[in-house]
């Protein structure tokens, strides 16, 4: 009797029991919903600003000047962006030895492929690495003129300040390093962006 009442009771557990969810069924019926995340599909980012130049084993780098920074940004997740990326530093420097106060030119720049990831709805991080390029204008100085190639890695960050619909301004600072044939050098900046959803 006993084990009557046992077998009655444990088939009546096994018919009850919910089955799981199948997890393609709960995909595929999610696909078509329209997403309530404020940055969709393509992000362009541009921001123009200050920067450095420092160089560690290559004679006659370092001074300040302009920077900018062109990226776009393919949505990953609701806070991840994966970036392609151009950054230009262009700092022109003075030479005092010569009688008519010339200067030359600095010209730091680099591709880059990264990640972009948002700490909250405005702030974020970011992480790249490429190629990065160096043009130097030493001729002034005495020396002959610089060009170096070499891998880049860049970090950065940034807040998005004022927040439209589909638009932001926001302020990023940015270090890039590159390892060329000479040494390092270092491209740092500090940008007003403007921001395109």
């Amino acid at each position: 009797m006993r084990l009557a009442a046992l077998l009655l009771l444990a088939t009546s557990t096994v018919a009850t029991a919910e089955p799981k969810p199948d997890r393609a069924v709960t995909s595929a019926g999610n696909a078509n919903l329209e997403t309530d995340a404020h940055r969709k599909g393509i992000v362009l980012q541009a921001g123009l600003g200050g920067g450095l130049i420092l160089g560690i084993g290559v004679d006659g780098v370092v001074g300040n000047g302009p920077s900018g920074t062109l990226r776009l940004g393919r949505v990953a997740t609701e806070n991840a962006l994966v970036t392609l990326e151009v950054d230009l530093v262009t700092p022109r420097h003075a030479v005092a030895a010569t009688e008519d106060s010339d200067t030359y030119t600095d010209q730091s720049g680099s591709i880059m492929l990264g990640g972009q990831f948002y700490l909250n709805q405005a702030a974020w991080v970011r992480l790249a690495g490429g190629l990065g390029v160096y043009h130097g204008e030493h001729r002034l100085m005495g020396l002959d003129d610089v060009d170096l190639v070499g891998p880049a890695g860049a970090f950065g960050a940034g807040i998005e300040i004022v927040r439209f619909a589909r638009w932001a301004i926001g302020l990023e600072m940015f270090t890039i390093g590159m390892i060329n044939k000479d040494g390092l050098m270092s491209s740092s900046g500090f940008l007003v962006d403007a921001i395109v959803y």
